[in-house]
C-alpha cells in the first residue's frame, strides 16, 4: 500500500506537459458577466495560461509584466456580489484567496504597491484528521462575494488568486492563477479595512498551506494562506438599518488589524477596547423592536454566535461592564447529527439580529455580540473571539428580570467542550494506544480496518453528542412568565404566578419534587385569576424563544373554590395540550417547540365551568441521555372558565407523579443513535372524541375513548343472545384498539373521529382522520 501511494504521487505531481490551466479574465458583476479582458487587466499568460510559482516576483502581484494591461473600470455598489471568472472549469485541487486595493485616485494608474492589500474572501480546504482532504474551491467556474457594506467608496483593485497544491510538495511547486479587476465602489461606508499587507511580500512560499503533500500523508489539518479576512462588528442594526460603523459600538483594538481575542481572562474579552478607550453614542430603541450588529463582511469561520446585555447603573457611555451583569438573550449555535456532519448557520452572515425582549426594564445597556471562531479550537486558546460592544437606551419596557448574570471576564474558563475542541475529527485517548495492535495485527489488514472503522465511528459518535450535550456555562434559558388570552398577553406574572427562577431561569429536574407542579416553593406565589370562555384561545408566552430541543405539555386542573387558594395536590391534573417530537424511524428527530415563544392552544367547549390552574411545561431534552438530564421549564396561570360544558376531563394525574424520570420520552439521547419513535411524557390529551355506536337502531353518543369503552356494558341491556355477544366482541376489540389510537394520534398530535358500525352479522369500523 505504502508503494502504490508513493507511485500514485509521483503520477499526480509529474502531470503531463499539456496541463489543465486557466485563466481568470471575466469581472461578475451581480451574476452578469462584463466580458473578457474588459474590466480585468490582460495577464501574461492569457495565451499560455501558465501559472505563477515564484511568490516573491513583481507578476505576484497582478501578473502584468510584459503586457503592461490596464482595463475598464466597472461600478458596483457595496453591499452588491462581484465575482471573477474563469476561463474554464478550476481543474487542478487548490484554495482561493481573493484581495483588495484601495486606490489612492484612479485605479487605472494605481499599480497596487504597497502595503495596501485586504483580504475579502476565501475558500479553503477542508480536512477530517488525515483520512481525506477536499478542495471546495476545485471545478469551480467563478469565485464569487460580496462586497463589504461598510468598505469605503473609491476605486480599487481586487486581485483572485486560486493557489493550486497538486504539485506543493517543494519550495516553488504551487501554482498560483490569479488575475486583478478594477472596480469603483459606490454607497460604501466608514470602515478600516485591514490587516493590510504588500503584494509580493504577504508569502514566502514555504508556509504550511503552500509547501504541502496532499496526497501522502494526507494532511490532518489545513492553514489558509495570508491573512485573516477583514471582519469586525462595527455596526449597530435598528430594525434593519445600520447606523454607520463605531456610531453606536464602540471602536474594537482590532478596528484596524481586525485580530481577534484568545485569552478569555483578559479584559479585553469584555468588550476589546483596552487601546482604544472608546465609547460611543447611545442609540434609542423600543422594547420588542429588532436590533442587530452588523459585520464588515460575510462571517467567513466556522463557529457560534452569542449575544450578552448589561444593564447600566445609569448612563452607558460610562458604563465598563464589570461585575456580574450580564445575561444573554441570544445564540445561534452549531447544528450536529450524532457525527456525520457538524455546520454552523452563523457562517458567512453579515449581521445578527434579534429582538429585545418586551418585558426588558428600560434602562440603557451594553449590548454585546461575539462570534467564537471554531476552526483553530482543538487546543487551548485556539478560539478566536470576535467581538465589539454597542450601546443602547432601551424605552417602553417591561418588570422582568434578566438572568442567569455572569461576569466576562469569568464566563469562560476556555476549556468548556464548546470552546475547546476539533471539529474536523476527534478521537478517544485510547485510540493511540492502538499503535500496538496495528503492528500485531499488520498481517491482517482487513481485521484491522474493520476494528479501526468502528472504533473511530463509536468514539466521534459520542464524543460529538457529549460536546452537543455539554452546553457552554451560560445556557439559552427561559421562563413562561405571561398568559395570552386570544393572542394577547395579560402581563409578565399577572395571571401566572411567579416561579422560583424567575431571576435565575435554572430548570427543574427533580421529578419527584414539589416544585414540579408550578415551582413556587420559595415564592409562595399566587397570581390574579383571568376569565376566559370556554372554547376561546389562550397560551402562555415565554420570555424568550424556547431555545433547547424538548417537548411541550399543557395540564389543566380544576380548582374545588377559588384558584388563587388551591395547591393543585392531589390527581386533578388533566393533560389539554401537547407538543412533541417528529421521528422518521431512525434518521431524523425534530422538535416543533424549539424556537417558539408563543404557546396556544384551544379550552374544551365541553370542560365544566369554574377556576382552574393551567400549569405550562417545557421539557428540554438536550441532555436527557442520564437520568434528571431532563430539564423542565414549567410555570402555572390562573383562569375562571365560563360558558363550560358538562364534560368529564382525564385521565386525572398528580404533580409529582406523573412521571419517574425514566420515561422513555425524558430519559433518552437525542444524538446517537437517533431514536426511532419517541413517546410523549404523561397521559393522553382530553379532547372530544365521539364514538357513535349503532347496534340495530339504538344510537349512543359517548365522549372520550375510556368513556366509550365503558359504555360498552351496555350488552347486559340488551337481551338478546345474538345483540349480547356482538356487543361483548365490539368491548373486546375496543379495549384492543383504544389505548393504540390514543398512542396513534397522540403521537401524530390529532385529534381523531372513531365511527363503529354494528349491524347484526358483521363490524364495520370507519376511522377518519382530521
Amino acid at each position: 500500500m505504502f508503494c502504490k501511494k508513493i507511485s500514485l504521487t509521483a503520477l499526480l505531481s509529474l502531470a503531463a506537459s499539456v496541463s489543465a490551466h486557466y485563466t481568470f479574465p471575466d469581472l461578475i458583476v451581480n451574476g452578469v458577466n462584463t466580458g473578457d479582458w474588459v474590466n480585468i487587466r490582460r495577464t501574461n499568460n492569457y495565451n499560455s495560461q501558465a501559472p505563477v510559482t515564484d511568490v516573491t516576483s513583481a507578476d505576484f502581484r497582478c501578473y502584468t509584466s510584459q503586457t503592461g494591461a490596464t482595463a475598464s473600470t466597472a461600478n458596483v455598489a457595496a453591499g452588491s456580489t462581484i465575482g471573477i471568472g474563469a476561463d474554464q472549469s478550476v481543474y487542478h485541487p487548490g484554495v482561493v484567496n481573493v484581495y483588495m486595493a484601495k486606490a489612492p485616485g484612479n485605479v487605472t494608474t494605481f499599480d497596487g504597491s504597497g502595503a495596501v492589500w485586504f483580504k475579502v474572501f476565501q475558500i479553503s480546504a477542508v480536512t477530517d484528521g488525515g483520512k481525506t482532504i477536499t478542495f471546495p474551491g476545485q471545478n469551480i467556474n467563478a469565485v464569487t462575494f460580496t462586497i463589504p457594506k461598510n468598505l469605503p467608496s473609491g476605486q480599487y483593485l481586487v486581485r483572485a488568486e486560486q493557489i493550486a497544491l497538486h504539485a506543493a510538495s517543494t519550495f516553488g511547486g504551487a501554482q498560483f492563477y490569479l488575475s486583478c479587476a478594477q472596480i469603483n465602489v459606490t454607497g460604501g461606508g466608514s470602515g478600516t479595512p485591514g490587516p493590510l499587507v504588500s503584494i509580493p511580500g504577504v508569502y514566502t512560499g514555504k508556509e504550511p498551506g503552500i509547501m504541502l503533500n496532499i496526497y501522502y500523508p494526507i494532511p490532518t489539518t489545513y492553514v489558509q494562506p495570508g491573512p485573516a479576512v477583514w471582519n469586525t462588528f462595527p455596526d449597530l442594526l435598528l430594525n434593519g438599518v445600520s447606523t454607520g460603523d463605531w456610531v453606536n459600538v464602540r471602536k474594537t483594538n482590532n478596528f484596524n488589524t481586525q485580530s481577534p481575542v484568545t485569552d478569555v481572562t483578559s479584559a479585553d474579552f469584555r468588550c476589546y477596547t483596552s487601546q482604544t478607550g472608546a465609547t460611543a453614542s447611545t442609540a434609542t430603541v423600543a422594547a420588542g423592536s429588532k436590533i442587530g450588529i452588523g459585520a464588515d463582511g460575510p462571517m467567513y469561520h466556522p463557529g457560534v454566535v452569542n449575544v450578552y446585555m448589561a444593564k447600566a447603573p445609569s448612563n452607558a457611555t460610562t458604563f465598563d461592564g464589570s461585575g456580574s451583569v450580564w445575561f444573554k438573550v441570544y445564540q445561534i449555535s452549531a447544528v450536529t447529527d450524532g457525527g456525520s456532519t457538524i455546520t454552523f448557520p452563523a457562517q458567512n452572515l453579515n449581521s445578527v439580529s434579534f429582538t429585545i425582549p418586551k418585558n426588558l426594564p428600560t434602562g440603557q445597556y451594553l449590548v454585546r455580540m461575539e462570534q467564537i471562531a471554531l476552526h483553530a479550537a482543538s487546543t487551548f486558546q485556539g478560539a478566536q473571539f470576535y467581538l465589539s460592544c454597542a450601546q443602547i437606551n432601551v424605552t417602553g419596557g417591561g418588570s422582568g428580570t434578566p438572568g442567569p448574570l455572569v461576569a466576562i471576564p469569568g464566563v469562560y474558563t476556555g476549556k468548556e467542550p464548546g470552546i475547546m475542541l476539533n471539529i474536523y475529527y476527534r478521537r478517544f485517548h485510547f485510540v493511540s494506544s492502538l499503535s500496538t495492535l496495528t503492528k500485531l495485527f499488520n498481517s491482517c489488514p482487513c481485521y484491522l480496518r474493520t476494528a479501526w472503522s468502528l472504533a473511530t465511528m463509536f468514539s466521534k459518535q459520542l464524543i460529538l453528542s457529549f460536546l452537543v450535550s455539554s452546553a457552554t456555562l451560560v445556557s439559552a434559558h427561559y421562563t413562561f412568565p405571561t398568559l395570552l388570552i386570544n393572542g394577547v398577553g395579560t402581563g409578565n406574572w399577572v395571571n401566572v404566578r411567579r416561579t422560583n427562577n424567575f431571576n435565575t431561569r435554572s430548570p427543574v429536574t427533580d421529578v419527584s419534587s414539589q416544585d414540579i407542579r408550578c415551582y413556587t416553593s420559595e415564592t409562595r406565589a399566587t397570581a390574579q385569576t383571568a376569565t376566559v370562555t370556554a372554547g376561546s384561545q389562550i397560551g402562555f408566552r415565554a420570555d424568550e424563544p424556547i431555545y433547547h430541543a424538548g417537548v411541550l405539555n399543557i395540564y389543566m386542573a380544576k380548582a374545588p373554590g377559588s384558584a388563587a387558594s388551591f395547591d393543585g395536590s392531589g390527581n386533578v391534573w388533566f393533560k389539554v395540550h401537547q407538543i412533541s417530537a417528529v421521528t422518521d424511524g431512525g434518521k431524523t428527530i425534530s422538535f416543533p417547540s424549539s424556537n417558539l415563544q408563543d404557546v396556544t392552544f384551544t379550552i374544551p367547549k365541553s370542560i365544566p365551568s369554574g377556576e382552574y390552574l393551567v400549569r405550562v411545561e417545557h421539557i428540554a431534552l438536550h441532555s436527557a441521555s442520564s437520568f434528571q438530564g431532563a430539564q423542565f421549564y414549567i410555570s402555572c396561570a390562573q383562569i375562571n372558565v365560563t360558558g363550560g360544558g358538562n364534560g368529564s376531563p382525564g385521565p386525572l394525574v398528580s404533580f409529582p407523579g406523573a412521571y419517574s424520570g425514566r420515561e422513555s420520552g425524558i430519559q433518552l439521547n437525542i444524538y446517537y443513535p437517533v431514536p426511532a419513535t419517541y413517546v410523549q411524557p404523561g397521559p393522553v390529551r382530553f379532547h372530544t372524541v365521539f364514538a357513535v355506536i349503532l347496534i340495530g337502531s339504538y344510537p349512543l353518543r359517548l365522549t372520550g375513548c375510556l368513556e366509550w369503552m365503558k359504555a360498552f356494558r351496555i350488552y347486559k341491556f340488551w337481551r338478546t343472545p345474538r345483540n349480547a355477544l356482538l356487543c361483548f366482541a365490539l368491548k373486546q376489540i375496543a379495549t384492543i384498539l383504544c389505548p393504540q389510537l390514543n398512542h396513534l394520534f397522540q403521537a401524530k398530535g390529532r385529534d381523531f373521529d372513531l365511527t363503529c358500525i354494528l349491524r347484526t352479522e358483521s363490524l364495520l369500523s370507519v376511522w377518519t382522520v382530521f
